[in-house]
């Protein structure tokens, strides 16, 4: 038993990599009693973390991790009269900075590993920036600093995706994560399930 222990403490605490990477957010997004033309529902930002895990035989192994990450929503519509000619426009956007436990196994392949597990969330901040625009290019801005009470604190979601090695120590990854619960409180037809796309760089600190 004690020896069992031990290999598990080893396998655990062998491998340890960092990971960075850019990470973009699209979610279906609409605004109540508004007419118009949305023109994009995506925003971008980094994710910062770092993994741990052991392998549970040649191929497989489970890892685990923690990360920052900044992702949300933005949108944008514009409303044209007739002769489409622009009449306003309103870009707003959420953003949400999170802090990220992600769990998945890993199996690998001869050329690549392909990734699978879930993530649990912790919402540490949103904000709410709206900015209006009208066709003499006058706009003013609307700031929310704090929103968090209005969105949810815990996430969890799924995550699929694939590694290379492109250099020694240095592995490329593309992941695809789905969140399985509505961000907002209330408002759930303004902001619905999100995904995210990562795509960034891994680096192996020891092994």
């Amino acid at each position: 038993m004690a020896w069992a222990q031990n290999a598990f403490y080893e396998g655990m605490t062998k491998h340890l990599s960092f990971r960075v990477g850019y990470a973009n957010t699209t979610n279906n997004t609409s605004i109540t009693n508004f007419t118009g033309n949305d023109f994009g529902n995506r925003i971008s930002g980094l994710y910062l973390g770092f993994e741990t895990g052991l392998y549970l035989n040649k191929n497989i192994q489970l890892f685990g991790g923690i990360q920052t990450l900044n992702k949300g929503v933005k949108s944008g519509f514009e409303i044209r009269d007739n002769n489409n000619k622009l009449i306003s426009k309103l870009n707003y956007r959420y953003t949400l900075t999170c802090i990220e436990i992600p769990i998945y196994y890993k199996y690998h392949f001869k050329k690549f590993v392909a990734t699978c597990g879930f993530d649990l969330s912790y919402l540490m901040r949103a904000n709410f920036i709206a900015e209006f625009a009208d066709p003499s290019a006058k706009q003013y801005y609307l700031h929310a600093n704090d929103i968090t009470e209005k969105f949810n604190a815990f996430d969890c979601g799924i995550l699929i995706g694939v590694e290379k090695q492109i250099l020694p120590h240095v592995s490329l990854e593309l992941l695809l994560q789905k969140n399985l619960i509505r961000p907002y409180k209330t408002r759930s037809d303004e902001l619905n399930l999100q995904q995210t796309l990562f795509l960034g760089l891994k680096y192996q600190i020891f092994n």
